[in-house]
């Protein structure tokens, strides 16, 4: 199980990142894809747009699925102790 804190910090900390994400898309001088992936990746196993999110990344950019896929395994077991499949396509 993970532990209540962890897990608001961790919400709290990728909300914050895709917001900041988001604001950098709409800005010219600050890169919003730098906030935006480690954001989705933070909430990836916690809310099924982020996974769509990321399955759509891995998707997109082959060259990153490797990356993509050992970070959000990574932080679901950190987290809950059990391994995260892959993002299903079509859910």
């Amino acid at each position: 199980m993970s532990h209540p804190v962890k897990t608001i910090l961790r919400r709290i900390a990728g909300v914050f990142l895709v917001l900041l994400g988001l604001i950098g898309l709409l800005l010219p001088i600050l890169p919003g894809w730098l906030f935006l992936v480690p954001g989705a990746v933070l909430l990836g196993c916690d809310i099924p747009t982020m996974v769509r999110f990321l399955g759509h990344l891995e998707l997109r950019f082959p060259r990153f699925r490797g990356l993509l896929g050992i970070a959000r395994r990574w932080l679901h077991r950190y987290h809950t102790g059990e391994d995260c499949g892959p993002p299903t396509p079509g859910t």
